[in-house]
C-alpha cells in the first residue's frame, strides 16, 4: 500500500485553506504538489473548543468519543512494510509474469510487439538509467506539467519496467503530470499519438462523485471512445476509507460517525504513534451533492494528547478546511501536509456548517501508512478513474497465492456497477522498490497482458481485449464478478487460447546464427515469411557496435514478388550507439500484396578487431508489417547473433589469409618458444615452420 499524493489548489477559502484535489499514487512515500494554510489553534483539556470563526454560536461544544483503548491494543498488528531494498537493476523480472502465464506466450514468440503503450504518471526519475528500460522500447517521453519536471519521482519508472517484464517489445509513451488538467492534455496527447493502451497506475479523490462523472472519468472515456484500452490501479485505499450518511441525534452539528447503539461517537480515531515523525498525511473529504453544492460541511483534524494530571486526553486543533459550499463550489474539504511530531493519536470530525440535507461522505486518508481502525468502510473504496465506465479497473492479489491485499479498494461505484474488472499480481520483484505492492504493480501487469494479445491479434479492440481477460480469468471469491476480485485474476495465456488460432507472420533473422571473422564483412537478410497477405514492412535494428558496424541496408525481393512497384527506405545507420532505425518499404502498385516468404532487406556489416571471441545479438526491437489496409498483422520475431573470432591464419589479422601472412611466418621460420607465444605460431606448437604454412596455405583467400 502505497500512499503518494498529488494535491491540486482551486477557489477561494472562507478561511484560506484550499480545497484539495487529491492525487492516490501507490508504493512510494507520501508527497503533495502545492501548499496550504492552516487555521490558528488553541487548546482545552478533555473538551474541543472551536474558534468563534468556524462555528456560528458556539456554546463550549464538544464532541463525543469512544473505543480508544482498544484501537491503541491493535497498533501492533496494524502495520505493514511495502519497501525492500531494491534489487540491482537488469537483475530480476516480476514474478506476475509466471503467475499470469506471460512466459509461454513469450516462449511463443508473442512479445508485445509494435504495441504502443502509454503510463500516464506522476514521474519517470530514472527511467533513462534503468537496463529494464532499453531506449529501443522508449517511443516518446514529455512532461504536461506546467513545470516540466519529470522526476518528481521514480513511481512511473516501476510502472513501466513492469509493463516490459510483462510485454518486452512493446513501445512507451511516458507521460507525467500534476493536476486534472494536466492529466486531460497527457491523455488527449496519446490519444493523438495512436497509442493503443494506457496505463494510469494512480488515482483522484475529490475529483467527482466516485459514480463516473467528472473531468478524470471524461478524459478515461474520450480515450476509450477512441478505441484505447484504458487500464487503471482501483486504488490502494480499502483499509483507508469512510462512507456513511451525515447523522446528528444530539444535534450538536458535529456527524456522528456512530451513534446506535451508545456511546456516541463524533471523531474518527486514527492512532499514528507507529509512524515516523515528519511523516506527511492528508485527508480528503466529499459528498455527494456534485457537481456544485450549497451543503455546506466543514473537516477538522484534531491532536490527543494524555495529561498526566488531569487523566484525560488534551485535544488540540491542529488544521481544518473550511470551504464555502454557497451552490456554486464543489461539495469537497481536504486537509493536505500535516507531518506527525511526536504524536499518538489523531482524530477526524466533520461539522455541518450550513445545510438543509442529509448527505452521504465520502473520507480517505492520503497516507499510505495509516489506516482507520474504527469506522473503516472497505466497500466503494475506489480511488477515481477505477469508477470510469471506460476504465478497466485492476484491484491487488498477492502473487504467491492469488489473496486479495486488504488494501486493494472495493466497489461497487456509487451508480452501483462493480468494479474492479480484474485482479493482477503484486508484491513481486522491482529493481526500483525491491518488492513492488499495491494496484499500481497489478495495473501494470494487466497493460502489458493486454500488450500480448494485441500482439498476437492486432486486429483486436479495446472491448475485445478487456472481454478476453474477464473470461479466461480465475475466479476468486465467490463465483462470477464480484467488488473485490472483479471477474477474477487474469490468465494471459487462457485469453490469448481463447482466441483460437491465429495466422502469425514470421520474422527472421538469417541466417539467425554466424560466425565470422576480424575484420571481416558479412550480410544479415532480414526475411519475412507471411501468414496473410501483406503490402508493407518496418524494422529497426539493434547490434552491440563494440563487435560489429553495419555499412549499408538493401533492398531485397520481398515486396517486388509479381513484378510489384515499390518503396524503400533503408533507414538510417549509428555505429555509435548500435543501432539502424526506420527501414521500411511498401508497395505502390495499387492493388497488390505479396504471400510468399522473401528477403526484405539485406545488411552489410563489418567484424571489428577484438582481442578474444565475443558475441553481438542482433535484435529487432521493432518490426510492423502490415496489410494492403495498413492494419498491423500478427507477428512471430525470431532475433539472431553474430560470433566474431580470431582466426589465427590470419597473422596480421586484416580479414584476408594471403601472402602477407606468410611473409610474417617466413621473417620468424625456425624460432621457438612457449605455445603460442607470438601470432606465427599457428599451430601453437611453440615452434615456427613449414606446419605454420600449411595452415596459411589451406585457408587462403588471396
Amino acid at each position: 500500500m502505497e500512499g503518494n499524493f498529488v494535491y491540486v489548489k482551486e477557489k477561494k477559502k472562507k478561511k484560506a485553506v484550499p480545497i484539495l484535489l487529491v492525487l492516490l499514487m501507490v508504493c512510494s512515500s507520501f508527497s503533495a504538489l502545492s501548499t496550504t494554510a492552516s487555521n490558528s489553534t488553541n487548546v482545552l483539556t478533555g473538551d474541543v473548543d472551536i474558534n468563534i470563526n468556524i462555528i456560528e454560536n458556539p456554546q463550549s461544544p464538544t464532541f463525543k468519543n469512544s473505543k480508544l483503548e482498544s484501537v491503541i491494543a491493535r497498533l501492533a498488528n496494524a502495520h505493514e512494510s511495502n519497501l525492500v531494498e531494491a534489487y540491482p537493476m537488469g537483475t530480476i523480472t516480476s514474478e506476475g509474469v509466471g503467475v499470469i502465464n506471460a512466459d509461454r506466450l513469450h516462449a511463443e514468440g508473442i512479445k508485445g510487439d509494435a504495441v504502443k503503450i502509454a503510463v500516464i504518471d506522476e514521474g519517470f526519475k530514472g527511467y533513462d538509467s534503468n537496463p529494464k528500460i532499453p531506449s529501443e522500447n522508449i517511443a516518446k517521453v514529455k512532461s504536461f506539467r506546467a513545470d516540466g519536471a519529470l522526476n518528481i519521482s521514480e513511481h512511473g519508472t516501476a510502472c513501466a519496467e513492469v509493463v516490459l517484464d510483462v510485454a518486452p517489445k512493446a513501445k512507451l509513451y511516458l507521460f507525467n503530470f500534476g493536476t486534472a488538467v494536466e492529466f486531460a492534455n497527457a491523455v488527449d496527447y496519446a490519444i493523438s499519438q495512436g497509442v493503443n493502451i494506457i496505463l494510469c497506475p494512480m488515482g483522484f479523490c475529490n475529483a467527482g462523485g466516485y459514480d463516473g462523472t467528472g473531468v478524470v472519468c471524461d478524459a478515461v472515456d474520450n480515450a476509450r471512445d477512441n478505441g484505447i484500452l484504458f487500464v487503471v490501479a482501483a486504488g490502494d485505499e480499502a483499509r483507508r476509507h469512510y462512507e456513511g450518511k451525515y447523522v446528528d441525534t444530539d444535534e450538536d452539528a458535529w456527524h456522528e460517525f456512530s451513534s446506535d447503539p451508545d456511546p456516541i461517537d463524533e471523531i474518527l480515531d486514527i492512532t499514528v504513534g507507529r509512524i515516523p515523525d515528519g511523516t506527511e498525511i492528508g485527508f480528503c473529504l466529499s459528498w455527494d451533492d456534485w457537481p456544485i453544492s450549497c451543503q455546506d460541511y466543514d473537516l477538522y483534524l484534531y491532536e490527543a494528547v494524555w495529561n498526566e494530571v488531569t487523566e484525560e486526553w488534551d485535544w488540540t486543533q491542529i488544521d481544518s478546511s473550511t470551504n464555502p459550499q454557497t451552490g456554486t463550489q464543489p461539495p469537497t474539504e481536504g486537509i493536505e501536509h500535516v507531518k506527525t511530531a511526536n504524536s499518538e493519536r489523531w482524530g477526524i470530525l466533520i461539522h455541518r456548517y450550513s445545510a438543509s440535507k442529509e448527505v452521504n461522505f465520502e473520507l480517505y486518508c492520503t497516507c499510505g501508512d495509516i489506516s482507520f481502525l474504527e469506522h473503516n468502510v472497505e466497500s466503494s473504496s475506489l480511488a477515481i478513474p477505477a469508477d470510469a465506465e471506460g476504465a478497466m479497473a485492476v484491484g491487488a492479489t498477492y502473487w504467491k497465492n492469488d489473496n486479495l491485499e486488504a488494501f486493494s479498494s472495493r466497489g461497487p461505484t456509487n451508480d452501483n456497477r462493480i468494479k474492479p474488472d480484474v485482479t493482477a499480481p503484486d508484491g513481486t520483484s522491482n529493481s526500483v522498490y525491491g518488492k513492488f505492492e499495491g494496484t499500481s504493480a497489478s495495473a501494470s501487469h494487466a497493460a502489458g497482458a493486454a500488450a500480448l494479445l494485441l500482439s498476437a491479434k492486432p486486429s483486436l479492440t479495446a472491448d475485445e481485449m478487456q472481454s478476453l481477460l474477464e473470461s479466461t480469468a480465475v475466479d476468486l471469491g465467490v463465483t462470477g464478478k464480484d467488488n473485490s476480485y472483479g471477474s477474477g485474476r487474469i490468465d494471459v495465456w487462457k485469453a490469448y487460447q481463447q482466441m483460437g488460432p491465429q495466422p502469425v507472420t514470421i520474422v527472421n533473422i538469417t541466417p539467425p546464427t554466424q560466425t565470422v571473422s576480424t575484420k571481416s564483412s558479412f550480410t544479415v537478410d532480414i526475411t519475412v515469411d507471411p501468414a496473410v497477405p501483406i503490402a508493407g514492412v518496418q524494422f529497426d535494428l539493434s547490434f552491440n557496435p563494440s563487435l560489429v558496424n553495419a555499412t549499408s541496408v538493401t533492398e531485397g525481393e520481398l515486396l517486388k514478388q509479381g513484378g510489384a512497384q515499390t518503396y524503400f527506405n533503408p533507414g538510417a545507420i549509428d555505429n555509435k550507439n548500435g543501432t539502424i532505425t526506420g527501414v521500411a518499404g511498401t508497395i505502390t502498385t495499387s492493388g497488390e500484396t505479396v504471400s510468399s516468404e522473401g528477403v526484405f532487406a539485406t545488411i552489410e556489416m563489418t567484424a571489428l578487431d577484438v582481442s578474444e571471441a565475443a558475441t553481438s545479438p542482433l535484435d529487432l526491437p521493432t518490426v510492423i508489417v502490415a496489410d494492403m489496409h495498413g492494419k498491423p498483422v500478427s507477428l512471430r520475431v525470431n532475433d539472431g547473433c553474430v560470433i566474431v573470432v580470431i582466426e589465427p591464419w590470419d597473422v596480421n589479422r586484416d580479414g584476408s589469409v594471403n601472402v602477407l601472412d606468410m611473409i610474417l611466418v617466413g621473417q620468424h621460420f625456425g624460432e621457438t618458444g612457449p605455445e603460442g607465444w607470438i601470432p606465427e605460431d599457428i599451430n601453437r606448437d611453440g615452434n615456427i615452420n613449414v606446419l605454420d604454412m600449411i595452415l596459411i596455405g589451406q585457408h587462403w583467400t588471396g
